[in-house]
């Protein structure tokens, strides 16, 4: 073998490692490692519930990124970040054989009008924006006596503007002042560990507005507090997983 050939043989050796290497690491970061008291069928099962919710919210982050994404796009995004995963996932049970599958959930219905079509659902407009994902996992092994195990699970963020809940008062230099209501779920419940860095009003898509105050309570309700001279504003809410959801097209005026 000469020298070029022996030359091109290391780098696709060398690429090769980094390839493996880098995709356990991301099957590192998104994995709960748990000890099995009992088998390697518990262990895996076990491990899958922890990390595969996990693994689908870094999809959805992802996916909501860009503000302008639709749900084909961002069901793209997700698909190409859970089959990273997949990889992952076989390599670090490549010794006992795993085989897995990840699969779109069509037809699911997550509540009246949101049924799933695709991996991911975006709706963003006022008065209820929500950004969801789900998938089912199917997983065997035989070497663990594992055969035909699934799991499907959903990971949303949904934020509900109380329109009605909307109030004006006289701002500086006569630029209103609003205070809007927001409530804060996810599939898990209320979600009662956001901050002022959570939260992002926008004018336009280009034109971000200081937020002046924000107001916590219970059960994810916030109160958002900011003055302008527009008729509606759009809100970005982004929780402590990265998911974003978009409330387009608020309305301000005629409040009081």
């Amino acid at each position: 073998m000469n020298g070029k050939a022996q030359f091109l043989v290391i780098v696709a050796l060398t690429l090769s490692i980094l390839l493996i290497s880098i995709t356990l690491v991301i099957y590192e970061t998104t994995t709960l490692v748990e000890i099995s008291p009992i088998s390697d069928e518990w262990f895996i099962t076990l491990d899958v519930e922890h990390d595969f919710p996990r693994a689908l919210a870094r999809a959805l982050a992802v996916a909501t990124s860009n503000s302008q994404a639709t749900n084909e796009t961002a069901s793209s995004n997700a698909s190409e970040v859970l089959e990273t995963w997949r990889t992952a996932f076989l390599f670090a049970y490549a010794t006992e054989g795993v085989k897995a599958n990840v699969t779109r959930n069509s037809g699911f219905i997550l509540a009246p009008g949101l049924t799933f079509h695709d991996y991911v659902i975006l709706r963003w407009k006022s008065p209820k924006a929500i950004s969801a994902i789900s998938a089912s996992l199917r997983v065997d092994c035989e070497s663990a006596g594992l055969y035909g195990w699934n799991y499907t699970y959903v990971v949303y963020l949904n934020v509900t503007v109380l329109v009605d809940d909307i109030t004006m008062v006289e701002g500086e230099q006569n630029t209103p002042k609003y205070n809007v209501t927001l409530i804060v779920t996810n599939e898990r419940g209320p979600v009662e560990d956001l901050d002022l860095s959570n939260f992002h009003v926008f004018e336009t898509p280009e034109n971000e507005i200081s937020i002046e105050n924000l107001y916590i309570f219970e059960s994810g309700k916030y109160i958002v507090s900011f003055s302008t001279s527009s008729t509606t504003v759009n809100i970005m809410v982004v929780d402590n997983r990265g998911i974003r959801v978009y409330v387009n097209d608020i309305p301000l005026k005629g409040t009081s």
